[in-house]
């Protein structure tokens, strides 16, 4: 067992010798001396002062130079040369010199590309453990971050690893991420030309894409743990764009924005939902979840493809009664587990897929009962029954939130190839030269001497009708503009629609 003089016996001739080496009274000559230097390096704090003083010290960046470089085993790179870039990686680093100390150090390791090479093979190679995979990627994303200017070309070893997929297929999220961004960068440097390269769409999970069409309605996993900001633009942007473009740039921007209301809904009531938010909720939780068979879809019948699973856990309501009063209670109660009804199958944070309810009473009065689950698309299904094969603890969970009311208009707008009034709400003319038909003109004439009179009632045809000033000025703005939006209820506006046609075109 090590004493803590012992340890403190240690912290000491690391110490000393990080002054020996960073002042150039000792050299790195051995393995063993680049594993102590290393060590002694990722035992000062914080980061940000230990990289000034190597930084500023006459040996400390040809140090590091040896250190990488001494031995090139698989051992040596997983234990100390990517410990010593995941120390890097702390963004106090990163905030030094407005990130120069930092791209000194990433040029000291990547130029000459021995280390750089070797760390690529064995990444090809598949022999990196899941813990290096985290600074390996860390380190392809900042390096190909570099301006093109120092001549680092590195640019087809980063197709390659792009190519590969190992990190977006990674089984930690941090990882995947970074293979997304590493990909978007990828993208960017290959296409000369791109030229928004801090704000655009793409890179910040698996279902983000330049073309919104491209875009799942329902969110993967990975989108849901992302914690980039979403893209979208500014009513102002989407007007500065060329008139040709307007209207395509307008339709991705009204879907994304209207997108990220459901998504904001949907965080919310999921979290509430599994006890993660404060906020009142009856949601049923079906756990101890066991697939035992997928029914196929029916295009003729209207049926999409489900999964069957027997639910231990969640139902035990069913499981108290006997086989007739569990069919009356579910015929009784509607809202139980209802037809097409909205969840999410997930374990902890990890969500697997989003499936709606096929509320089957055959099967639900089964001991245990069988719920159909119909998974939003073909992903979401194969990522549920590997998790409910591999991963403990996964349930599904039902959520309040009326996505139904979402969808529609999100798959409308992922169809439409035609902006109804595109002049008239994108173009860049004025739209005050407007002139209504004469009856049109005479009749908001009429309509404006009522109002200056303050008449409460205006007469329209055969018939009167009562309006407020608000929804007489309101009606005087649709009949004089070419669009414009009518204040008031659905019924009287249902009742001066009728009169106006009565009144001008009799």
């Amino acid at each position: 067992m090590t004493s803590q003089s012992d340890v403190s016996r240690r912290a000491g001739k690391l110490l000393n010798l990080f002054n020996d080496v960073a002042n150039g009274k000792r050299k790195i000559s051995t393995p063993a001396d680049a594993q102590l230097f290393l060590e002694a390096v990722q035992k000062r704090q914080p980061p940000s002062l230990c990289i000034e003083i190597i930084i500023s010290s006459s040996s400390g960046l040809e140090a590091i130079r040896c250190c990488v470089r001494v031995d090139l085993t698989l051992t040596f790179v997983q234990s100390h040369t990517l410990k010593l870039v995941d120390y890097l990686s702390n963004p106090d680093i990163k905030a030094l010199a407005d990130g120069q100390f930092l791209q000194e150090l990433l040029l000291v390791i990547a130029q000459p590309p021995t280390v750089w090479n070797t760390l690529v093979d064995l990444f090809l190679a598949h022999s990196l453990s899941e813990e290096a995979l985290r600074p390996f990627a860390w380190l392809v994303l900042e390096l190909i971050s570099l301006p093109s200017k120092l001549g680092l070309d590195i640019l087809k070893d980063v197709q390659a690893i792009v190519e590969d997929g190992s990190l977006i297929q990674a089984t930690a999220h941090e990882v995947r991420e970074l293979g997304y961004k590493i990909h978007k960068a990828f993208q960017i440097r290959s296409c000369s030309s791109s030229t928004d390269q801090t704000n655009s769409p793409g890179g910040r999970h698996d279902n983000d894409s330049a073309n919104f069409r491209e875009i799942a309605i329902y969110p993967t996993m990975d989108e849901f743990l992302a914690t980039a900001k979403p893209f979208y633009r500014k009513a102002e942007e989407v007007f500065e764009a060329e008139a040709v473009e307007r209207a395509s740039i307008h339709l991705d921007n009204q879907f994304r924005l209207f997108r990220e209301d459901m998504l904001a809904e949907l965080r919310n009531d999921l979290q509430i939902a599994s006890g993660r938010k404060k906020g009142r909720t009856s949601a049923l939780k079906l756990g101890n979840l066991i697939p035992i068979g997928i029914e196929t879809e029916d295009k003729n019948r209207g049926k999409k493809c489900s999964l069957a699973v027997q639910c231990f856990s969640g139902l035990e309501i069913l499981l108290r009664m006997e086989a007739p009063g569990r069919r009356k209670f579910l015929d009784d109660n509607r809202n139980f587990l209802k037809h097409q009804a909205f969840g999410a199958l997930c374990c902890g944070n990890d969500i697997y897929g989003f499936a709606f309810v096929d509320r089957n009473l055959d099967l639900l009065v089964m001991g245990p009962p069988v719920v159909l689950l119909q998974f939003t698309n073909s992903q979401a299904l194969s990522k549920a029954l590997l998790a409910l094969k591999s991963v403990e603890g996964v349930q599904f969970i039902l959520v309040d939130t009326p996505v139904f009311a979402y969808e529609p208009v999100l798959n409308g707008l992922k169809d439409m190839i035609d902006l109804p009034l595109q002049e008239m709400l994108l173009g860049s003319q004025s739209l005050d030269s407007y002139k209504p038909v004469a009856a049109v003109r005479d009749l908001a004439l009429k309509l404006r001497l009522s109002s200056a009179a303050g008449e409460e009632e205006i007469s329209l045809g055969s018939k009167g009708v009562k309006i407020d000033k608000s929804q007489l000025d309101s009606l005087l703005n649709a009949l004089t503009s070419a669009v414009s939006i009518i204040q008031g209820p659905p019924g009287l506006l249902n009742q001066l629609y009728v009169q106006i046609q009565t009144s001008v075109w009799r």
